[in-house]
């Protein structure tokens, strides 16, 4: 059996649209889920592993700082 389901209205951004949007609120103080200081480092070094991974095929090790250290803690 198929269901259609209504996604609703769309918002004026796209997902691609969102890193940017989030970048500008955190750069003037608005409400934001851009990642900042040492998460953002983290997210950082992760995103290069991937690509370090898939140029040579071998493993990567990232080293990340515990949750507790971020804002608000996760």
């Amino acid at each position: 059996m198929e269901e259609i389901v209504d996604p609703g209205p769309r918002g004026p951004y796209t997902v691609m649209d969102h890193p940017l949007v989030h970048f500008y609120n955190q750069v003037n103080a608005l409400p934001t889920h851009a990642n900042e200081g040492r998460r953002a480092v983290d997210h950082f070094l992760c995103i290069g592993a991937l690509y370090k991974c898939a140029d040579s095929g071998e493993k990567q090790f990232v080293t990340v700082a515990p949750a507790t250290e971020f804002k608000g803690g996760f």
